[in-house]
């Protein structure tokens, strides 16, 4: 899946430096609470006929699942431009299919080749400076499904929103241990004034998860890193509040480290993200500090560190997360 579009005669890989807009992915293996694409349906009762219809229900969410991918990755490479006509264009791109995803999943099953591989696109046209903008998806398929024993009541496909298509590391590397958040840390929002003053809010982020990776010249790259809230993100003034529910925080494309373990100011993207009203809500940006990561026996502290980020509406928001230590 991924974009294309050209500017001043120049095509979109040619613009956005990370994530690529040509892209392989491949599903299926994370943790059944977080499956990227699910079937919201009756458990398989083990018959061909029945699996037909799940991996129907699957292909639907793929669909989906696309769609909101496209929308987060936009914002994530509009977040690494340098101010200008393309980064402008590029997140006007990205509030246009963020507004239009049932759009981009109609297009996508008009557009449809008749066999069982999903070959498709939804071409946007001339937008915001971009020319021939279209969502293109080469080939797209479910081979399989898994049900596990104990399987999770769903209420329909969106259950799964929050999770989607996450853009690799740039380079081949070697995962190394997966680390667990140990203890909490604490995540502070200021956002932009509403009704005439700033909102601002804090919870505590309990469960996280933190991973390393090594390529063969020697470089380490932080592959992974998330923080994830039990309770909701109230954000509020003297006037009122909005609940974030399911919020979390979450690395995307990994980070290169230095030799002492840190991550340079905006080299790392984050998406901030939960649901409001029951409609996912996601923020995009780079670190403004710079990211320590200490190892110890046994442990590894992670520094605090801050985002500023801009939202669909080109309002600022600063993201603070307090130091963090993982096993």
């Amino acid at each position: 899946m991924g974009f294309e579009f050209t500017l001043l005669d120049k095509s979109c890989k040619n613009w956005l430096v990370w994530p690529p807009c040509e892209q392989f992915y491949s599903f299926g293996f994370e943790d059944y609470v977080e499956t990227q694409v699910m079937a919201c349906c009756d458990p398989w009762d083990g018959s061909d006929e029945h699996g037909a219809i799940v991996r129907e229900y699957c292909a639907g969410d793929l669909v989906e699942q696309i769609c909101l991918s496209a929308s987060e990755q936009l914002s994530t490479g509009a977040s690494m431009l340098e101010d200008g006509v393309v980064k402008e264009g590029v997140l006007k791109l990205q509030n246009y299919v963020a507004e239009n995803i049932d759009a981009c999943i109609a297009e996508l099953w008009a557009n449809d080749s008749p066999d069982d591989v999903l070959t498709s696109h939804w071409y946007i046209g001339d937008k915001f400076g971009l020319a021939d903008v279209s969502l293109v998806v080469d080939a797209g398929e479910i081979s399989g499904f898994v049900l596990p024993d104990e399987p999770e009541a769903c209420e329909s496909n969106q259950d799964n929103n929050l999770e989607t298509f996450e853009p690799p590391l740039p380079v081949p590397a070697m995962p190394m241990d997966l680390l667990s958040l140990e203890g909490s840390a604490s995540l502070h929002v200021s956002g932009p004034p509403m009704l005439g003053s700033a909102v601002e809010g804090n919870t505590a982020l309990t469960t996280g998860s933190l991973q390393f990776a090594t390529e063969d010249s020697g470089e380490r790259w932080l592959a992974e890193a998330s923080w994830r809230s039990p309770g909701a993100l109230v954000l509020a003034n003297e006037l009122g509040s909005v609940s974030l529910e399911d919020g979390r925080i979450e690395l995307r494309g990994g980070a290169r480290l230095s030799r002492s373990g840190q991550v340079a100011a905006g080299d790392a993207h984050f998406v901030l993200l939960g649901r409001v009203d029951g409609q996912v809500r996601r923020i995009v940006g780079s670190n403004t500090t710079p990211i320590e990561a200490l190892e110890g026996i046994g442990v590894v502290y992670t520094s605090a560190f801050e985002l500023v980020v801009l939202d669909d509406q080109g309002q600022l928001w600063v993201v603070s997360l307090t130091a963090s230590q993982w096993r």
